[in-house]
């Protein structure tokens, strides 16, 4: 009696259990790994999927038995090639297992695809990270502001830093200076929330405390630069380049999109940027001192762009 038909014949009789050790017996492990999954013996049907080199299968069963070393173990050996990789992160998806599938997809460079696990497993931090990464950093902010509404105590403080983080770039500085202060409360996440605290109250004018804030964060780092403004500097070219590299560039006015830095003064940075309108590039003056808005300063700045604006000659840049 041929292995097949003695299956078959445990089948007809309704012995199923049988029937599908004996397809394993057999080599037939595909059927024994379909006998076993209608019994529910998961674990069985894992082995039996292992042998019959259906790893995306066993890395599945693996998972309904939440079997914590087979699922390492598959996932390393799928994960040695760019296919397996990928059949691993559709058997997650399926599973609904985020947490897994979104790292997955992001060493896949599938970051859209990252960003949407990272979202469905609760994970904000980093689906904010990614899209940050891409220069989305609206979607980013709302992400966060939306879990902040509903995180814990003891799950603000990430968020908190994460989100004062994008509105410092942004410009929202006040706002921003809230959820930093907030934020170095956590002894863990004190020291980068006081690298940006910095810029923000120097940004605000605020250069006192800024001073005050740069000191206590070179007690943390003393490789931090000791002059305010050396800081400064250092910060903004950082931050212009990660606003620039993304796809999703800074529009300012509804028309200027953002290209890179051209420079950096005392009073402001100058960035290259293109007229979406007119469809031209044009330079753009940025001033600093947010928090100056009314002030002498920025009396002055906005007294000068007036005057260059009605001046007309082709050695002048015009405004």
């Amino acid at each position: 009696m041929s292995g097949n038909s003695s299956v078959d014949e445990l089948l007809a009789a309704g012995k199923h259990l049988e029937a599908a050790r004996r397809a394993a017996e057999v080599g037939e492990h595909g059927r024994a790994a379909d006998l076993f999954e209608k019994l529910w013996d998961f674990k069985s049907a894992l082995l039996a999927a292992k042998a019959g080199n259906d790893l995306p299968r066993a890395l599945r069963y693996a998972l309904e038995v939440d079997d914590a070393p087979q699922i390492a173990e598959l996932l390393a050996t799928l994960g040695a090639t760019e296919d397996g990789a990928r059949a691993s992160l559709d058997v997650l998806a399926k599973m609904r297992r985020h947490a897994m599938a979104a790292d997955i997809a992001e060493k896949l460079g599938d970051t859209a695809r990252a960003i949407d696990h990272f979202t469905r497993a609760h994970d904000e931090i980093n689906a904010a990270r990614l899209l940050e990464k891409e220069g989305r950093d609206r979607e980013a902010g709302r992400l966060l502001e939306r879990a902040l509404d509903l995180a814990a105590e003891h799950e603000r403080a990430p968020l908190q830093l994460a989100l004062g983080r994008i509105l410092a770039r942004r410009g929202a500085y006040p706002e921003a200076a809230r959820l930093l202060q907030d934020s170095r409360k956590n002894e863990q996440l004190r020291a980068e929330a006081k690298r940006h605290l910095v810029a923000v109250l120097a940004a605000m004018g605020l250069r006192d405390g800024a001073r005050d804030t740069l000191l206590e964060l070179r007690a943390l780092d003393p490789t931090v630069p000791a002059d305010l403004d050396s800081y400064l500097r250092a910060w903004r070219d950082q931050t212009t380049e990660r606003k620039a590299g993304g796809r999703d560039r800074e529009v300012i006015a509804g028309r200027y999109r953002i290209d890179r830095l051209l420079g950096a003064g005392a009073s402001g940075r100058v960035f290259l940027a293109t007229d979406e309108v007119a469809g031209r590039q044009v330079a753009i003056k940025m001033f600093f001192a947010a928090g100056a808005r009314g002030g002498a300063a920025y009396e002055r700045f906005v007294r000068e762009a007036r005057l260059a604006s009605t001046l007309r000659h082709p050695s002048l840049v015009e405004v």
